[in-house]
């Protein structure tokens, strides 16, 4: 199911997915990553898959001067 894999691994801390890997591995016998691999294709296996790689932090520290200069760059993309 596209749209439960979508929202596990895109509203996900990170220490969750990771939790979450290392059980689905332990499951299953092989990497969450290669399922992933084998069932998608095109975009959305890319974005999946770099999702599950980009190794982000579960600090919820908000850098304001960041968060407005992304909003600005995101606003004048388009």
């Amino acid at each position: 199911d596209e749209e439960l894999l979508i929202e596990v691994i895109c509203t996900s801390p990170p220490s969750h997915l990771e939790k979450i890997k290392a059980r689905f591995e332990q499951k299953y016998g092989k990497s969450l990553e290669s399922e992933i691999e084998d069932e998608l294709s095109g975009d959305l296996k890319r974005l999946m898959i770099s999702l599950l790689a980009a190794g982000k932090s579960d600090d919820e520290t908000v850098n304001t001067e960041k968060c407005d200069n992304d909003v600005k760059n995101l606003y004048e993309a388009g």
